[in-house]
C-alpha cells in the first residue's frame, strides 16, 4: 500500500475490489457479428468450497480442503494477481495455514476468536492499586 497518500487505505481497498471483484465481459466483432464475451465472477465472497475477503490492506481466504485451496489459488487467485497486477509480499503472504492472526483476532477451524497472544497480555497486566493507576 502506498504510504503517505491521503485516503491510502481507501485507495488500496478500491484497487483490491477491482482486481478481485467481478470483471464485466466485453464485445468482439467477428465477420460483422457482434459477440458478447463472458466476464468473470467476483472472487470476493463465500462460495462454499472457498471464501475470500479482506480487511484494510490485507486479503484473507479459506477453503474446505487442501485440494480446493490449491485449485482456487492456481486457477483463480494467482491469475487475478497477475492480471491486476497485485504484487504479493513474501513476508505478508501465508498459504495453507491452519490458523491466522490478524488485528488482534485468530481465525481457524473453530471460527474467529480473540488472539490467545493478546489474552495472555491482558491476563498479565498488573492490577491497579490506586486511583492514579486506573486513569
Amino acid at each position: 500500500m502506498g504510504q503517505g497518500l491521503t485516503g491510502g487505505t481507501q485507495t488500496y481497498s478500491r484497487f483490491r475490489d477491482l482486481v478481485f471483484g467481478a470483471i464485466p465481459g466485453g464485445f468482439e466483432e467477428i465477420n460483422g457479428v457482434r459477440i458478447t464475451l463472458a466476464g468473470e465472477d467476483s472472487l470476493i465472497g463465500d462460495y462454499g468450497e472457498f471464501a475470500l475477503d479482506g480487511m484494510i490492506d490485507d486479503s484473507y481466504g479459506s477453503a474446505t480442503t487442501f485440494e480446493s485451496m490449491y485449485q482456487f489459488l492456481h486457477e483463480r487467485f494467482f491469475p487475478r494477481c497477475d492480471w491486476g497486477p497485485m504484487y504479493l509480499k513474501d513476508s505478508k503472504s501465508c498459504f495453507f495455514m491452519e490458523s491466522l492472526n490478524f488485528v488482534g483476532l485468530e481465525a481457524g477451524p473453530n471460527g474467529l476468536r480473540p488472539s490467545l497472544r493478546k489474552r495472555e497480555t491482558i491476563l498479565q497486566w498488573p492490577t491497579p492499586v490506586n486511583q492514579e493507576e486506573v486513569v
